[in-house]
């Protein structure tokens, strides 16, 4: 159970640069603010979603403390 959860943790510190969700968002908007004078944009449900995906990240990444994961799993072990 432990390796499964370090396996886990050690995965989470390797893929968070890589996981730039507010830079697409930046992109997203600069590319809308560039077709909008060509076409109507109509943000749809991916949009929200997208969204709501960084807001959570965000709440997640700003909620986990590794350390403190780690001293509660060595106090369990």
């Amino acid at each position: 159970m432990l390796w499964k959860m370090a396996l886990a943790c050690r995965l989470i510190r390797i893929l968070h640069p890589w996981a730039m969700t507010e830079v697409y968002l930046l992109g997203i908007f600069v590319a809308v603010v560039k077709l909008v004078s060509y076409a109507t944009i109509i943000p749809g449900e991916a949009f929200y979603a997208f969204v709501g995906l960084i807001v959570v990240m965000a709440a997640a990444d700003s909620a986990l403390d590794m350390e403190e994961l780690w001293e509660r799993v060595a106090i369990r072990s």
